[in-house]
């Protein structure tokens, strides 16, 4: 569409994600590391051409243009350390139309969630047959705490090779079992594991629709059993083939029914 009038220009959401990130091993969970994450949309592509995000500690972040090609919308986001209960206050503007937009959103109270996601079968999963249907599961699903607006687990698989997202899909947030189906992995890959549970608190004022998003995010390896060793395939060949031998010679031997009259 181009670069719009100064009129026109709007901010129609600013979200802010407060995240506590884990790792798992065959340890367990690393510490959480907490982070805090901006962003802020537009109503029409090419409004804004930059910005700042103001923190409740008191620092300034510039935004970043995330918009791709063909995005109806502006996205621009910012990165920043934990902080303090207070306003988080967006600025938006263009250089070339002195178009300006602002939204602010106050960050009153914690609502993380109270675990984080841990997966209980991670040593069986260190060799798993990725030619057989498999499950992830977790220790635990999660309660959505009261005045959410939204709340989902979600879950992806990667090969951490070609970083080719393999599988993703969300859940209600107190399932534990995430499927994957058969051939979904290959044999000898070595899979990373995201999951990111979200409880959202959303509320529009003035048609900019504010959001906090807490999230814990855990993260992890799995590994597909290696290619089987040509022996081993001929002995499952072998062995495929004596239980068909066996069932012939049993069909050989069972007398002829009685002719139905």
């Amino acid at each position: 569409m181009g670069i719009v009038a100064p009129a026109e220009a709007d901010i129609t959401s600013f979200t802010v994600y407060h995240s506590y990130s884990y790792t798992q091993d065959a340890m367990g969970l690393s510490a959480g590391v907490p982070g805090v994450q901006a962003i802020v949309i537009s109503n029409v592509n090419g409004e804004f051409n930059g910005g700042t995000v103001s923190t409740p500690d008191g620092s300034v972040y510039t935004v970043l243009n995330q918009s791709s090609p063909g995005y109806p919308f502006d996205q621009f986001g910012a990165y920043f350390g934990p902080q303090p209960f207070g306003t988080f206050t967006a600025n938006l503007s263009n250089s070339v139309t002195s178009a300006t937009g602002s939204a602010n959103l106050v960050y009153t109270a914690d609502h993380y969630p109270g675990i984080a996601p841990q997966v209980s079968n991670y040593a069986a999963l260190q060799h798993f047959d990725p030619t057989q249907d498999n499950s992830i599961v977790l220790t635990s699903g999660f309660s959505v705490p009261a005045g959410a607006t939204a709340a989902s687990t979600t879950f992806f698989i990667y090969d951490e090779n070609s970083n080719v997202r393999l599988l993703q899909y969300s859940l209600d947030p107190g399932a534990t079992v995430f499927d994957v189906p058969a051939n979904t992995a290959s044999f000898s890959e070595t899979i990373g594991y995201y999951f990111e549970v979200d409880f959202d608190y959303a509320v529009t004022v003035n048609g900019v629709t504010n959001t906090d998003v807490y999230r814990k995010i855990t993260t992890g390896d799995i590994n597909a059993a290696a290619v089987p060793e040509p022996a081993s395939w001929a002995m499952m060949l072998a062995g495929c083939a004596a239980v068909v031998a066996k069932s012939a010679r049993r069909l050989r031997r069972r007398p002829p029914q009685a002719a139905m009259g």
